[in-house]
């Protein structure tokens, strides 16, 4: 985090140096930096903070252990759902620390996971956050009405990931113990 923080004191300090010698459009670079990019720039600063703290609880550590208690096919859509909240790369880093024994069809279900469950929440991914801080029509509770859809749609794709793996990995796999093994997470 403190590499984060040093890097935007870097950039303002060389664009501060820049406006100066500078009449042209180049002057308006720091502005740009301020209006456009801040929430994004809060945005990450954010994630860095709760990964930090996560880390600190070693909340991330005994995510792993939710693979000793249930299929991976289950755990893996359950850290789909966790990216919402949380960021996709601590999430995906401790299950990759932990070891997790998982075919690649498996592995590639996770990747589906991660990466689209982190889309649930509009604050659960960068271009969401964006979207909030540049669309005034889009707020948290707008976004959040389509949920069910989204957790429809996040659920059909995360079967049809698992199968595809399957299919590409030479990992056969059977579409209806998939159905029922994320049909009785979801009960």
């Amino acid at each position: 985090m403190l590499t984060f923080l040093f890097g935007m004191s870097i950039m303002f300090l060389l664009g501060h140096v820049a406006e100066r010698r500078s009449d042209s459009e180049e002057r308006r670079i720091l502005d740009y930096i301020r209006i456009i990019e801040f929430d994004t720039l809060l945005f990450f600063l954010g994630i860095l903070l709760m990964v930090g703290a996560l880390k600190e609880a070693r909340l991330l550590e005994g995510l792993a252990q939710l693979y000793d208690v249930m299929p991976a096919m289950q755990a893996n859509y359950l850290i789909g759902l966790l990216s919402a909240l949380v960021d996709n790369v601590p999430l995906t880093a401790a299950v990759l620390k932990a070891d997790v024994g998982m075919n690649d069809a498996e592995w590639l279900a996770l990747t589906y996971a991660a990466g689209v469950g982190g889309s649930l929440l509009i604050i659960g991914s960068a271009a969401g956050v964006i979207a909030l801080s540049k669309v005034r029509e889009v707020t948290f509770m707008s976004y959040l009405r389509f949920f069910p859809a989204l957790l429809l749609a996040y659920s059909v794709g995360y079967v049809g990931a698992y199968w595809l793996g399957g299919q590409v990995t030479d990992t056969p796999m059977d579409l209806g113990v998939a159905l029922t093994s994320l049909g009785s997470l979801l009960r």
